[in-house]
């Protein structure tokens, strides 16, 4: 695996503070890395949390019918986590989505069943119980975004769930085809959403990079 790759698993919110070797151990040696390309579902067949390597990804809610966007991944998202321990996993489908393939590494929960009981101070449990905190209040304050919504809001959606560089930019990582795809809207109304995310100075962009002037206006959408 690629130290790049392992610094993203080992630095994830799940593992902060945790014992380094033990992390080591248990989570990379028991997980694997899956190759997805654009518009493959991304599933395996065991209850694991996935964290995305390289690529992106998009989640859909469980209705197919309607299509409903919840939100976009990028590397060093972690999915899967709520339904690790339920006694039902989760129904929404998370699709890979951009140009090139998306890596994603999966953690069974035996490995995780593992790393509690090998753990002497409790901190992955604590990590765990704050995580599935800070992902509900975030469901809650995205629920109305599962009723779909105007092309203008779904582009919103992705922006805000997109990593800003150093330099303050983002970069949409997929050709403007694959992100009306993954919008699940087409090409002519998302030109049209980023002409009215400029216009009324909410963004700039150049190309594939966007800048935020404005988060306040963003979070409006």
């Amino acid at each position: 695996m690629k130290q790049t790759y392992k610094n993203i698993i080992i630095s994830q919110k799940l593992f902060a503070g945790c014992n380094q070797n033990l992390i080591e151990e248990i989570i990379l040696t028991n997980g694997r890395t899956l190759s997805f390309r654009s518009g493959d579902l991304i599933e395996t067949e065991e209850r694991a949390v996935g964290i995305l390597l390289s690529g992106r990804g998009v989640i859909y809610s469980s209705d197919k019918g309607r299509q409903a966007l919840l939100r976009f991944i990028a590397p060093g998202d972690a999915v899967g986590v709520a339904g690790l321990f339920a006694d039902k996993a989760p129904d929404t489908r998370i699709y890979a989505c951009g140009d090139g393939k998306s890596e994603m590494f999966f953690i069974g929960r035996e490995a995780f069943e593992t790393l509690m009981n090998e753990e002497s101070d409790g901190r992955f449990r604590t990590n765990l119980i704050k995580f599935l905190s800070d992902r509900v209040t975030f469901l809650n304050s995205r629920i109305d975004c599962v009723t779909g919504g105007s092309a203008e809001r779904k582009l919103a959606l992705f922006i805000k769930n997109s990593p800003v560089s150093s330099s303050g930019e983002i970069s949409l990582g997929m050709s403007m085809t694959a992100l009306a795809h993954a919008l699940d809207i087409s090409r002519a109304s998302l030109y049209r959403a980023f002409d009215s995310l400029q216009n009324d100075g909410t963004i700039t962009r150049d190309g594939s990079s966007i800048k935020i002037l404005s988060r306040d206006t963003l979070d409006n959408y």
